[in-house]
């Protein structure tokens, strides 16, 4: 009996384990299943999380796409086209990109020049996760967002760009940063062969970026400061650089394409206004001299068909806002205030001095310039900037008198230095519908836009008088003058200078030599006392008493005394910009231009007046030279040629906003994974 007790008893102990084992496998399980629910649960939570993140970033670029191309398909400037999208004329309300997502155009930069940025925001919600306890639905929409920069070329960061320097770096000082295009060697000579150190007395404060290689001549980039040719850098130096400082290789060849203004969009995009000063109006077609061809007026509004010319006075200075078009020539010299830009179709010349009546403030020692540039944009300070399809010209470039004669050498030296600088001697192509100079390639003529030209509408023009003079271009090839150079002259005023230099190229024979010395103002005496300054052949063949070879020789002769000139440039408060050139000459003084320039080619001589090595000899050592002067702008004083960057420019200034940017590029991502959980009621499921 106790056995089968114990029996039964031991059966049930078995009995309860097995239940309380049954029951714990159970719990084991339920919690198994429960975190596989949970796990599954998460799992598809986080999948649909980079589902939408991934959805999202597909319509925040699908809009980035929209903007870029309808921007550029506009044809409008990027301050009217930010315009039409900040007011809601553009962009206006929710796009949907891919029928889940709602992309919309968030935040448009403030009002600048040629500066701004778009802010995009796309938020996608496609997954819905049922939770387990009450039967509604989480959804975790996401959101992304990116900015997307529309803003001037990154090229009006700097104060000097171009692909020539030449010898203009034998005495210029440059404050900003500079840009070439091509091989940078600042000064005169060859590569490893004639000027070595050339650039000496130059100096760059600032960076500079070169988009092929520097000089090695008397060139140390690792110094302190660096230098290049003897020019000192303060900043660093950047070869073979392909980053947004300069302009973009379009076209695959390995140089970048200069940006071009295209006066199409110019004058579409001008709806700014001229007010002020003395402003002179010439039909299209017309001339200067014809009192029927030439009108006064109080004001131009957005554009002017024909050729113009502005003189501002302290009284009354020319008055810009906004951006302003003519479609021919422009001549500009006094006192301007304002903010804008100011357009060519074809020159600018800058005919004498151009100051701000209310000028910015610049920045003291030790001021950051940039913090000093916002002060000055904030105050409303004046901002010129100068834009010319063809050349910008400083000052004189005339070189015929009254009756249409050459006048002698010593009063042409600018026609000298240009021809010489910009090779101008001889014909070249040009459309005579429109007067552009044309580029031969591949047996076709293109213009700055790179369109191709009929055939029909290509003459051959004398390079100087049609490039450089504001004239028109027959379809014969000659030039018509609208403003002839005595009108020109009688513009720019005269200036008087004691003791100026200048030089003569003198080329053939002994006899030939002598005729062209006679016929620019030497008598035989002046001619003989020149003699001690070259070699005894030589002098021989100037006296006549030889005919011998040909001779190449170059006279630098001193004008005493003083004599009068055409008024010379010594002050420019603009930036300068333009498709082919920028060219200037001053004679015996010094010059500042206070904003900047970048043009495909520059050349400016304004080497002041000092005591040269070839002055030491005999009759030169009475020379003295003009040494520094104060910079009129702020009284910094300089030597020769000084550029210095107005940094208004890259702080949302007024700028030149029909040239294109970086268009389209991105400047941050801004994601936010979760950006909104909501509980939404899943009755209707």
């Amino acid at each position: 009996m106790k056995k089968a007790q114990q029996k039964i008893k031991e059966q049930g102990t078995v009995l309860i384990i097995a239940v309380v084992t049954s029951v714990l496998l159970m719990g084991v399980m339920v919690s198994l299943i429960e975190v596989s629910y949970a796990g599954h649960h998460q799992v598809k939570s986080d999948v649909q999380l980079a589902q939408n993140m991934y959805l999202a970033e597909g319509a925040s670029e699908h809009l980035r796409v929209e903007l870029v191309n309808d921007y550029r398909q506009s044809r409008m400037t990027l301050r009217n086209w930010l315009e039409g999208v900040r007011s809601g004329d553009r962009f206006a309300g929710d796009e949907n990109y891919s029928g889940h997502d709602t992309t919309t155009v968030a935040e448009v930069s403030a009002l600048g020049s040629g500066a701004g940025w778009i802010d995009t925001n796309a938020i996608a919600s496609l997954s819905s996760v049922a939770s387990a306890d009450n039967g509604s639905v989480d959804l975790r929409s996401t959101s992304v967002g990116q900015r997307i920069s529309f803003g001037s070329a990154d090229i009006f960061n700097l104060a000097f760009l171009s692909s020539r320097t030449d010898c203009m770096f034998c005495h210029l000082q440059v404050d900003g940063d500079v840009g070439s295009l091509d091989f940078f060697r600042p000064g005169w000579g060859i590569e490893g062969s004639s000027g070595r150190g050339s650039g000496t007395g130059s100096t760059i404060n600032g960076n500079v970026y070169v988009a092929a290689n520097v000089s090695m001549d008397d060139t140390d980039l690792d110094g302190d400061p660096s230098r290049v040719n003897g020019t000192e850098v303060t900043g660093d130096i950047e070869v073979n650089y392909a980053g947004p400082k300069l302009p973009a290789d379009l076209d695959g060849d390995g140089a970048p394409d200069f940006p071009t203004i295209n006066p199409d969009v110019a004058r579409l995009n001008a709806s700014g206004a001229l007010s002020g000063g003395s402003i002179t109006g010439i039909t299209e077609g017309g001339h200067f001299r014809n009192e029927d061809d030439r009108e006064a007026l109080t004001s131009i509004d957005s554009t002017h068909e024909g050729n113009l010319v502005l003189v501002g006075t302290t009284a009354n200075p020319i008055h810009i806002e906004g951006n302003v078009f003519v479609s021919g020539d422009v001549i500009v010299k006094g006192v301007v205030t304002g903010r804008g830009a100011l357009y060519s179709g074809r020159n600018v010349y800058v005919a004498g001095d151009l100051g701000y009546a209310n000028g910015p403030r610049e920045p003291s020692s030790g001021e950051d310039p940039d913090e000093v540039a916002q002060e000055n944009i904030e105050a409303e300070k004046d901002e010129w900037r100068l834009a010319a399809r063809s050349n910008v010209v400083l000052g004189n470039y005339t070189n015929v008198d009254d009756e249409g004669n050459s006048l002698p050498i010593k009063d042409r030296q600018e026609e000298d230095f240009f021809r010489t600088q910009f090779n101008l001697y001889d014909d070249g192509f040009f459309d005579h519908t429109t007067g552009q100079e044309l580029k031969r390639r591949d047996q076709k003529f293109y213009d700055d836009q790179g369109n191709v030209i009929p055939y029909e509408n290509v003459v051959q023009s004398d390079k100087y008088d049609a490039t450089l003079k504001p004239a028109y271009v027959k379809d014969d090839g000659t030039t018509d003058l609208w403003l002839t150079d005595q009108e020109y002259r009688e513009i720019l005023g005269t200036q008087e200078l004691k003791d100026n230099t200048y030089r003569m190229n003198l080329k053939g024979g002994g006899q030939e030599v002598v005729q062209t010395l006679l016929d620019n103002g030497f008598t035989q005496a002046e001619i003989d006392t020149l003699r001690p300054g070259w070699n005894d052949q030589l002098a021989a063949n100037l006296s006549g008493d030889l005919v011998g070879p040909d001779y190449n020789i170059t006279l630098k002769k001193v004008n005493e005394g003083l004599h009068h000139y055409p008024d010379q440039v010594e002050r420019v408060d603009a930036f300068l910009y333009s498709n082919r050139r920028i060219a200037g000459k001053t004679s015996g003084t010094n010059l500042s231009i206070n904003g900047g320039m970048i043009s495909q080619e520059i050349g400016i001589l304004a080497p002041g007046r000092r005591k040269f090595g070839w002055m030491g000899g005999y009759r030169f050592d009475y020379l003295t030279g003009v040494g520094e002067r104060a910079n009129p702008r702020n009284g910094e004083l300089y030597q020769h040629l000084a550029v210095n960057y107005d940094y208004r420019l890259r702080n949302g200034g007024f700028g030149f906003d029909l040239v294109q940017g970086n268009v389209g590029r991105r400047l941050a991502w801004i994601r936010n994974e979760r950006s909104a959980e909501l509980e939404v009621n899943n009755d209707d499921e």
